[in-house]
């Protein structure tokens, strides 16, 4: 695993907007190959996934993660460019992957890059390997960790349950490329999420350092300036030209070997039973009580039997006020 250099915290406040250099050989090869499927190098111009990647650090043997990967328009990329000694591993909700084409898109993708693999679970159950990846990508999906719907059978999930898993399971040194697109600031954000599927740029790298997490830099190379932030990314009129940051996290090189070693303090969190388990309580008590990541679960609400002393379980009643607390 090749050493990553951890910005001082002081810098990566101050720190400008990177410059993108030329691509290594192996990325833009990769994104070049003929083979490709046409509809997607169609997305390429506005996508720029070389620089994307140039910018990210992707390197010649990294294993990959390729978080909530659509038809695969990433991993495909990353494969080639990680070479027969890397590999890309590619999660995604099993409904968005169940259809005939999506099946087929797969399939043919797994023919032409032999070292990508892919998995379907729904995301409160994803579960990763510690210390298993060298590389991740969320590319415009991290706000689906603010989305939920029925409609498409995606379920509810908890930001900080989602990053705690993915710090996990990141090699110390790690890199996590984020591109999203932005929305407004000051706003909620699960309900933002759900009309406009945009999040505020502002949200995403507090959660990341709120995780562990260490801001690396920032390229400007999707950005578009006045772009209607009120609009839905699906809107035709700015879809595929959206404002996008793209963010860059390493897992800090001195990250400690057991990453749950931190506990929650559930006595803290005793004074907000019977209050009503929103998102803004959940906050306030996961400040209260120091741990890392949430959960709230309803009445006859199915759970992982995994115990992390670092988790707050908060139980509630039909009504959705807080019955009991408790770590783990």
């Amino acid at each position: 695993m090749k050493s990553k250099t951890l910005v001082l915290l002081a810098a990566a406040l101050l720190m400008p907007a990177l410059p993108v250099q030329a691509a290594p050989a192996a990325i833009t090869a990769a994104v070049a190959a003929k083979d490709r499927p046409a509809d997607e190098m169609k997305l390429d111009e506005s996508r720029k996934p070389a620089e994307v990647l140039k910018f990210l650090g992707l390197e010649r043997g990294d294993r990959v993660f390729d978080f909530l990967a659509g038809n695969g328009y990433y991993t495909e990329i990353m494969a080639r460019a990680v070479g027969p000694k890397g590999a890309v591993v590619a999660w995604n909700p099993p409904r968005l992957v169940s259809n005939d084409k999506s099946k087929a898109a797969w399939t043919d993708l797994r023919a032409r890059a032999k070292n990508a693999s892919a998995f379907a679970v729904p995301l409160p159950n994803l579960a990763l390997a510690p210390t298993s990846f060298d590389f991740a990508l969320l590319h415009l999906v991290y706000h689906d960790t603010y989305w939920e719907s029925a409609e498409y059978d995606f379920p509810r999930a908890e930001p900080a349950d989602v990053l705690a898993k993915l710090y996990s399971a990141m090699k110390p040194g790690g890199v996590v490329g984020v591109i999203d697109h932005v929305g407004p600031a000051g706003v909620d954000t699960r309900a933002e999420v759900d009309k406009t599927h945009r999040i505020d740029p502002a949200v995403i790298r507090a959660d990341f350092e709120r995780a562990g997490f260490a801001f690396e830099g920032e390229s400007d190379v999707l950005r578009t300036p006045g772009d209607d932030l009120a609009k839905s990314v699906f809107d035709p009129a700015v879809r595929g030209k959206t404002d996008r940051v793209v963010y860059k996290f390493v897992k800090p090189d001195g990250a400690p070997k057991d990453d749950l070693a931190m506990v929650c303090d559930v006595d803290k969190a005793q004074s907000f039973i019977g209050q009503p388990a929103d998102e803004a309580t959940v906050g306030k008590m996961k400040q209260a009580t120091g741990a890392r990541t949430t959960r709230v679960v309803p009445p006859n609400g199915a759970v992982t039997m995994d115990f992390r002393p670092d988790r707050l379980t908060i139980a509630t009643d039909e009504g959705g006020n807080i019955t009991r607390v408790s770590c783990g």
